[in-house]
């Protein structure tokens, strides 16, 4: 019930950033609460591992972009995707000449290797899509350069409320034993999808 409650909080305070972006403002940031490990858990139905493929953007009903990702799963910690491939839905793209930036909203590039905390739209939902929790703060980006893979966040644009109690581990074995326990025995999947 708390993280439901999160969650609410967490959805009203990005649609009143995004309805400040939508009206002109000068704004570039969006000011939302933070959320630790435990929470970005607790408000996912899917965390993976994988290779961000491809992207490409759509006009929704209500003439804000979209931009639809396409992203290979080499990982499942949480959840079950049913599939090695999903599409994930960020906030703004480009569609000719037409732009939308929606400030905290992921860039998923083609090529990144990524760490997705996401939220299907709803259990029964006929839509393949997913979305990522928290705006950036549901994204690590992997990086493997030392040997070690260390995880970075980028969060331009989003500006963070509330306190840091727990560290975000920064690399990803210390995010895999922290993920595991956050989450019940019975729905960790702990399988390489991939490579």
């Amino acid at each position: 019930m708390r993280a439901n409650r999160y969650l609410k909080t967490l959805f009203a305070l990005i649609a009143g950033a995004c309805m400040l972006h939508g009206a002109g403002s000068t704004a570039n940031a969006a000011t939302v609460l933070r959320m630790e490990l435990p929470a970005l858990v607790a408000a996912s139905d899917l965390v993976i591992r994988g290779i961000v493929a491809s992207g490409s953007c759509r006009v929704g009903e209500t003439g804000r972009i979209f931009t639809d990702t396409v992203v290979h799963i080499d990982e499942l910690l949480v959840g079950e995707a049913g599939s090695d491939t999903l599409v994930v839905t960020t906030l703004g793209g480009e569609i000719g000449d037409r732009g939308q930036r929606v400030p905290g909203s992921p860039q998923l590039l083609a090529g990144d290797e990524v760490v997705l905390f996401l939220q299907r739209p709803g259990a029964h939902s006929p839509l393949a899509r997913t979305f990522v929790v928290g705006l950036s703060q549901g994204v690590f980006h992997v990086t493997r350069s030392s040997g070690q893979p260390i995880l970075t966040r980028h969060m331009d644009g989003l500006v963070l409320t509330g306190w840091d109690a727990v560290p975000i581990p920064d690399d990803l074995d210390t995010l895999r034993q922290a993920i595991k326990a956050f989450v019940p025995t019975a729905v960790q999947p702990d399988v390489e999808v991939g490579r």
